[in-house]
């Protein structure tokens, strides 16, 4: 009883040990290539755990213990992983870097390896300035103002002379504005011309000006839109048209571009906590041009108090 019972203790530890060996591989693993399935991973987790309990539980330790290694190889070759591309001598130019979105994914394109040129409206801002003390040698900071076509030209001649050996791989679209939010009607057309300049033609011109290098590395195209390019959304009149006016230029580039080898992806956000809004001091600005726009009959009809919703 007792030789019985030490046995049973000694099989639990090999047990546990090669549970904590092949469980600490297979999520290393899942973390290192991210998984394609999830749902199809923890099933299959639970599955091993049915597994050893049955063969801890039915079958000698040597037999039990050699057929739970191989369901867990098993399991190791077969799970669907996707692999990480290899980052090395890669390039990737991301717009919009000052603040949100482009200035994390900047940080974070850094921190796997790739070669950064963060454009920003700003270069002697406080998030070039961060950019530049938390991130590697590789990350570059270019001045760029998407709405200057001579920006645009000095940053594809700065990013060409920096590349050297390494390709341009990826051109990230992602610098963007709101806009004033009020009803279509109230805005006035220089808000539509902003939104149009800001979020369409100069992704546009970019697009245009960084393509060649693009063709060359057979890299990718990515454009950040909006879920109000797609979805009509009240007061949000001038920034879904431009976003909607980008969603369609990257849907004509995906299809032209592809016998050249190039991938053109759209990126559609949710809400996220970023400065696209602007500031109060904008925002009064921007009010005041509106209302110093309106005509009478509009003021009549929208009231001097209040604006309807």
């Amino acid at each position: 009883m007792l030789m019985q019972e030490a046995e049973d203790d000694h099989s639990l530890l090999i047990y546990m040990g090669a549970t904590v060996i092949y469980g600490g591989t297979i999520f290393y693993q899942a973390k290192k290539n991210r998984v394609e399935k999830a749902t199809a991973f923890r099933c299959g987790l639970l599955l091993l755990l049915v597994v050893e309990i049955l063969c801890f539980s039915t079958l000698r330790s040597s037999v039990g213990l050699a057929l739970f290694s191989l369901a867990c190889l098993m399991f190791c070759f077969y799970t669907p992983v996707q692999a990480m591309l290899p980052v090395d001598r890669k390039a990737v130019l991301i717009t919009g870097s000052d603040s949100g979105i482009g200035h994390e994914l900047a940080k974070y394109l850094d921190s796997l390896g790739f070669t950064v040129f963060a454009s920003v409206l700003n270069a002697k801002g406080p998030g070039a300035k961060k950019l530049k003390e938390t991130c590697s040698e590789r990350l570059s900071i270019l001045q760029l103002d998407v709405t200057s076509s001579t920006q645009i030209k000095e940053a594809y001649l700065e990013v060409r002379r920096k590349l050297q050996n390494a390709d341009l791989w990826g051109v990230i679209n992602n610098a963007g504005i709101l806009g004033f939010i009020a009803d279509g009607e109230l805005l006035p057309m220089s808000s539509y011309k902003q939104c149009m300049d800001v979020n369409f033609f100069g992704p546009v011109e970019l697009s245009k000006t960084f393509l060649p290098l693009l063709r060359k590395s057979k890299g990718r195209l990515i454009n950040i839109s909006s879920l109000a390019g797609g979805i009509p959304m009240p007061r949000l009149a001038a920034y879904g048209s431009s976003k909607a006016a980008l969603t369609m230029f990257s849907g004509v580039m995906r299809q032209e571009l592809s016998k050249w080898g190039i991938k053109v992806a759209v990126l559609q956000p949710s809400g996220f906590k970023t400065a696209i809004g602007g500031n109060p001091e904008e925002w009064n600005k921007e009010e005041q041009n509106l209302l110093e726009n309106l005509t009478p009959d509009v003021k009549k009809d929208y009231g001097t108090g209040s604006k309807k919703r």
